[in-house]
């Protein structure tokens, strides 16, 4: 077989001379070397300034999550301040006073004020007497017989549970009615 069967379809007697000098294609070679380069420098010049920009915005985008979760509870601490004023004025006008009615209606005032800004955002107060015992939602603290209740029934709430939204904040602790033995 010749040379022209195994390399290509092109064989060596199919060349046709050509009076053009052998410097130019060599010539022609290097600029479009050239070209590609700069192409290729102009590109991996855009591709390291993309990334420098997307590095520059994921440190931002984490610099801002970190401060919007740093005062994230502003808005619930703007509404509970005058709370702790209220408090602050009652406890200054019980100071002197022998009759603690009045202080005691301040009080609950106060506190109904508290609770109107904790639900204003969503946390709602759970008083489970009288439910059945939910351990998702309560902690038994004390088992204790009580007849004619339904065992595993809530019998007293010992400090109350708090929910933010749908979510168990605090749990209630509570005292469940014993099965009978």
């Amino acid at each position: 077989r010749s040379l022209c069967d195994w390399s290509s379809d092109v064989c060596s007697s199919d060349l046709v001379e050509t009076d053009a000098p052998a410097h130019e294609p060599a010539a022609a070679d290097a600029q479009t070397y050239e070209a590609v380069a700069a192409e290729r420098d102009k590109y991996l010049e855009i591709a390291k300034r993309t990334r420098a920009e997307f590095e520059n915005y994921q440190k931002r985008a984490s610099r801002d999550a970190e401060t919007e979760r740093k005062y994230a509870a502003r808005p619930l601490l703007t509404d509970l301040l005058p709370v702790i004023d209220n408090l602050d004025r009652a406890l200054s006008s019980a100071k002197g006073k022998p009759d603690p009615t009045g202080i005691l209606s301040g009080l609950e005032i106060v506190r109904k004020q508290l609770a109107d800004a904790l639900a204003k955002h969503g946390v709602v107060a759970v008083d489970p007497a009288g439910e059945p015992f939910d351990p998702n939602q309560h902690e038994a603290i004390l088992q204790q017989p009580a007849p004619g209740a339904a065992p595993m029934t809530v019998l007293h709430v010992a400090q109350v549970g708090y929910r933010l939204h749908d979510r168990v904040l605090r749990p209630a602790h509570v005292v469940v009615a014993a099965p009978a033995d």
